[in-house]
């Protein structure tokens, strides 16, 4: 969306004659083309309202909103000027785009918005935010590098120069610090630094407050709640960051535009990483069930995905991002190989919340989307040292291999599902080839544990930079084999307690970094204890 203002030789609307034929205008002053053409009258006096009318509107509501705000607030954190500008710009941007377009009205983030002293506290020192991002940058920064160490440097320094932080930032330095650190008590919500997050979240969405760093900031908060297990609250907070991402406009060109156009390069692709990382989490939080809606539609093939990690920090344009479509022996990043990865569990979700009972279309997709996912997996774990590098996008691919053939491991045996001969026996071929692939899947990622237990991955100098993405399919290998293992006896039953006990000590070490590796381990304790029961 083009925020200038409207240029002065051409008119606010399309002229009388053009609308009443439904012919396009060029607005020209005094006299459109098309009737200079036609040698028509062009009349612009029936335009619906002239920008100066629409301004006067817009003063009055400003001024009526004003009024009204200015009755006790509950909101402390709050002003009532913060709050009345805040809404009644974001209002008329989600009521009618249009009119914030020519109106332009800009939407300014967090002006306004005080600090309470529960933020603040963690942020008063330059030591203190230096020591908060230098650290990130060192930890959840190599795998998840969604905020650019240029742009944030900057914008410290302005709020150092200026005296005085917005509350985006704030909020983003405060999440930045909360995801560094495993909480010191249980449950993980209990913890003061989550606490002051989510209420200082709380207060910025009172305001209306649309930002790139609040939709970070978000994300950050996110993480910490799926990789301490603080449900449903991760569930909940994915859904909002892909609603914000809607808000701003970054998950598509042509949407309503909330943010400014990117100055540069650096800017155009961390929104494009931040929004990337909307849609992992979102698939990886929905991969624990069935038939739970994504909240965001799957990318495009022509969607981009980030360039190098590396360059990008260095503030290093790249000559030609690449495409999702981009052929997966084409060397990316591993953020960009999470994303495709991403997208593979995607289509492994959507498949499995299909309810078609045409069990022919369904042996099909289960051919497609295994085969896509084991391109991706087979280029990434050629060898060791890629294993290691991309080990987050191969968990991933893992987690779409097991929710495809485990949710249709026992098709042939779905008494919701009454099926004919014909079908039945497609139904117990599906069934077959489930349960092979789930076996196949379960013995490669025992292969790799077993690699990443052996790498300095899990060292506990290195535990900081551990990610929670690759649990889920470590858990699921688990689950399979305690399955399996329960069916079967001597030496083939030996090797698979051998696996499951290898899944359970890569979850123990990884606890002490995220705390769902504990919820992980519980639920295999249930489930040990079921089969066990008979």
């Amino acid at each position: 969306m083009n925020l200038t203002p409207a240029s002065t030789s051409t008119a606010l609307h399309a002229c009388a004659p053009c609308r009443s034929a439904k012919r396009r205008c060029d607005k020209a002053l005094p006299s459109c083309g098309l009737c200079q053409r036609t040698r028509r009258n062009c009349d612009y006096a029936q335009q619906p309202a002239s920008e100066e009318s629409l301004r006067a509107r817009i003063r009055e509501l400003e001024s009526a909103l004003h009024l009204s705000s200015e009755s006790p607030s509950t909101l402390t954190d709050l002003s009532d000027e913060t709050v009345a500008n805040s809404s009644l710009r974001t209002s008329i941007f989600f009521l009618d785009s249009d009119i914030h377009e020519y109106s332009n009205i800009p939407i300014k983030a967090t002006t306004g918005v005080s600090i309470p002293e529960y933020v603040g506290e963690h942020l008063q020192e330059r030591c203190q935010i230096d020591e908060i991002t230098t650290l990130y940058f060192e930890s959840v920064h190599t795998w998840m590098p969604i905020i650019n160490k240029t742009r944030l440097s900057q914008l410290v320094d302005t709020a150092q120069t200026q005296n005085e932080m917005q509350a985006d930032l704030a909020l983003l330095l405060l999440t930045m610090k909360l995801i560094q650190h495993p909480p010191d008590a249980y449950p993980a919500q209990s913890t003061s630094l989550y606490v002051a997050a989510k209420r200082f979240s709380f207060a910025l969405d009172m305001a209306g407050i649309c930002s790139l760093l609040r939709l970070q900031a978000t994300l950050l908060i996110t993480v910490y709640e799926l990789g301490h297990a603080v449900f449903p609250a991760a569930y909940l907070s994915i859904g909002s960051c892909a609603r914000l991402g809607f808000a701003m406009g970054i998950h598509h060109k042509s949407a309503p535009q909330m943010l400014r156009k990117p100055r540069n390069w650096m800017d155009w692709d961390e929104r494009q990483r931040v929004w990337w990382l909307v849609i992992i989490l979102d698939r990886y939080i929905s991969a624990g069930g069935d038939y739970r809606p994504l909240n965001s539609d799957e990318p495009s093939t022509q969607s981009y995905i980030s360039g190098d990690d590396g360059a990008w920090d260095r503030g290093e344009m790249v000559v030609a991002p690449e495409r999702l479509r981009t052929s997966t022996d084409h060397p990316v990043s591993q953020f960009s190989r999470m994303a495709q990865a991403a997208h593979l569990l995607g289509q492994a979700i959507r498949h499995c919340n299909d309810e078609t009972s045409n069990m022919s279309f369904v042996l099909e997709d289960i051919d497609v989307v295994c085969q896509a996912t084991n391109s991706l997996l087979n280029l990434m774990t050629a060898n060791r040292d890629d294993t290691v590098c991309y080990y987050v996008a191969v968990a991933i691919c893992f987690s779409a291999l097991m929710k495809v053939s485990e949710f249709h491991s026992c098709d042939s045996f779905a008494k919701e599902k009454p099926l004919d001969a014909g079908a039945f026996a497609l139904a117990r071929q599906c069934t077959a080839k489930a349960v092979l692939i789930m076996k196949q899947t379960a013995a490669q990622i025992i292969s790799f544990v077993q690699v990443l237990n052996e790498s300095l991955l899990l060292e506990e100098r290195n535990l900081p930079t551990l990610s929670p993405l690759f649990f889920h399919c470590v858990y699921r290998a688990a689950a399979a084999l305690t399955w399996v293992s329960s069916e079967t006896s001597g030496a083939e039953r030996e090797q698979y307690i051998h696996g499951i006990s290898l899944c359970v000590e890569i979850l123990q070490r990884a606890e002490a970094r995220w705390k769902s590796a504990d919820a992980y381990l519980e639920a295999l304790r249930i489930m040990a204890q079921y089969f066990q029961d008979g």
